[in-house]
């Protein structure tokens, strides 16, 4: 075994999920033989950007361009050696144009549309991770799918028709008022409201579509109308490098999806396109007669495995990357650093057991601050209590606010037990108020419970 190519893994009944992984697998299954190299379903993997081809001296080189570069300088394959410089200069602006809008394209189909990315892309990538990097992988790989439409104006396709309801106000249980009182009618929502967000934007991408696929024919017709060649691209009777590279895009372009607006402009308008997407169009040029042992054609070979350190390490990596103002510095740390050091995998899952052990003891307090199964629940409804004593009470009252007013008025009417506010009776008394000569005035005062003292004068 000479090289080993590593992938993301198949999806969608094809090698794999991503365009470039799928162009190097099939490019390496036409130009190498089977026992000189190996396929490897990475996935996950920290030490390489895929799609990856390690040599037998460990030498990597990632991407599909790299990767063909790379073994034509290695004299292990000429597919490329025949062109002429216009038809290079044409391989390059189209592997550019590729990586660019096809790239757009795709990840509008797959990754940014809710609908898409919910029911089809999101479970593929369920089934190529294991627990618990589906949690923080596929996020990470969306966002920066809707980052690379952000200058097509279409980044909105990635809510749901639930969140554009929520945006536009929410459904509210309760009556709205206007500012002078009035109940406001609910708003009717018309058929553009019902619709998911790709059917309201269908025009825009019908348009994108028929532009992208109208370049990569013209692309194929390079050689004129005349031409002997079989439909390869530039009008060649054989296949480039960049031919397995449209393949790959246009095959996941076919993918079924619950809005396929690339798989039905290509097969309404453009059945060439899909003809040179079908398998039977690289198998007329296939130079390599042995096969691989396995169906499909690929020498697939199982990953290393990781452990649970390099596991709750990958974990960590895309947690910690996840957090605010934090992440894009962990991120370009990482990257400055040897990705496949032991000393940062090490430091990734000492990072992740404390992570765990944080979230575990949150859950713990969380759980013990709940309530027992079957205790009773008590709810303190303003508004229920202001609507059944409707009219009772001051103006501008309600609610609570009622509330407290009633308990006030009841506590008043409790009889005052503190000591300074008992009455002790005194004895009565009599005094005199005036004595000169022959006229004395005398006042009698007795105190009364409850009542202010009586005063009897007697002259």
């Amino acid at each position: 075994m000479v090289f080993t190519l590593h992938i993301w893994g198949p999806a969608f009944g094809q090698a794999s999920v991503d365009p470039e992984c799928v162009a190097s697998a099939e490019f390496l299954r036409h130009t190498l033989a089977p026992d000189s190299w190996a396929l490897i379903a990475s996935n996950d993997t920290l030490h390489h950007t895929l799609p990856a081809l390690v040599d037998e001296q460990g030498v990597s080189v990632s991407g599909y361009t790299n990767i063909v570069k790379y073994l034509c300088d290695s004299a292990r394959t000429d597919i490329d050696n025949d062109l002429t410089p216009r038809q290079r200069a044409d391989a390059a602006a189209l592997t550019a144009y590729l990586s660019t809008r096809g790239s757009a394209l795709l990840s509008l189909a797959l990754y940014v549309s809710h609908s898409a990315w919910v029911g089809v892309t999101r479970p593929a990538y369920s089934q190529l991770l294991p627990f618990p990097l589906t949690w923080t992988i596929p996020p990470a790989i969306r966002s920066a799918a809707i980052d690379r439409v952000g200058h097509l104006g279409l980044g909105h396709l990635a809510a749901s028709v639930d969140d554009l309801d929520e945006q536009s106000g929410g459904s509210g249980s309760g009556a709205t008022t206007t500012a002078t009182g009035f109940l406001q009618l609910p708003e009717r929502f018309g058929p553009s409201k019902t619709l998911q967000p790709e059917q309201t934007a269908a025009i825009r991408l019908q348009s994108l579509a028929e532009d992208f696929f109208s370049v990569v024919q013209d692309h194929r017709k390079y050689a004129g109308e005349d031409s002997k060649a079989s439909g390869f691209m530039f009008g060649r009777d054989e296949p480039s490098s960049a031919d397995f590279l449209v393949f790959a895009y246009l095959k996941l372009m076919r993918v079924e999806t619950p809005q396929p607006f690339l798989r039905n402009a290509m097969q309404k308008s453009f059945p060439a396109l899909w003809a040179l997407s079908e398998p039977q169009h690289l198998q007329a040029a296939l130079s390599i007669t042995t096969q691989a042992p396995n169906d499909d054609g690929y020498p697939w070979q199982d990953p290393a495995p990781r452990g649970a350190a390099g596991l709750l390490g990958k974990f960590a990596d895309g947690a910690l990357g996840h957090v605010p103002s934090v992440g894009p510095a962990w991120t370009r740390y990482r990257q400055s650093k040897c990705q496949g050091s032991g000393a940062l995998q090490t430091f990734l899952a000492l990072g992740a057991v404390g992570t765990a052990a944080l979230a575990a003891a949150g859950l713990a307090v969380f759980i013990k601050g709940l309530a027992p199964l079957g205790a009773p629940v008590h709810r303190f409804e303003a508004t229920q209590y202001a609507a059944r004593d409707k009219g009772a009470g001051k103006e501008g009252e309600q609610g609570f606010h009622r509330f407290g007013n009633d308990l006030g008025a009841m506590l008043s009417h409790l009889p005052d037990f503190s000591p300074a506010g008992r009455i002790t009776p005194s004895p009565p008394t009599r005094d005199t108020v005036y004595n000169r000569g022959d006229v004395e005035v005398k006042v009698d005062v007795e105190p009364a419970p409850n009542h202010s003292p009586i005063v009897d004068a007697h002259v």
